[in-house]
């Protein structure tokens, strides 16, 4: 299936949005803690600027720490994770980057929000 026109576009990039930075509910936090929904918000994301050229700069290269909704939406979101106490901290470095996706979270940053 390719998408192509720009309202569907437009609808899907700010259904992702919802799902990654609005909701806080267990079935967005599996799909913001998945690289598949990374991946598909990359492809929406170049398909809007490259065949309909539309400037949009959402997260990328903008630091977590400057977003204090989306940090706090996101530690949040890891209560709604099984077993997040539980997990390897590696584990836990990668779904906190995978969650703030398309936002930058340093090693720095993902240490105190561990260690809080």
């Amino acid at each position: 299936m390719e998408i192509k026109k720009l309202p569907e576009l437009i609808v899907l990039n700010k259904a992702i949005l919802y799902i990654k930075f609005t909701s806080n509910d267990e079935e967005s936090t599996f799909l913001s803690n998945s690289p598949f929904l990374n991946n598909l918000f990359d492809s929406v994301q170049k398909e809007m600027v490259q065949n309909h050229g539309l400037k949009i700069d959402i997260g990328k290269k903008r630091l977590l720490r400057d977003s204090k909704h989306i940090e706090e939406l996101i530690i949040s979101k890891t209560k709604n994770l099984h077993d997040w106490e539980n997990l390897d901290l590696g584990v836990k470095k990668e779904s906190l980057r995978t969650m703030a996706y398309p936002y930058i979270i340093d090693e720095e940053h993902i240490e105190q929000i561990l260690g809080s």
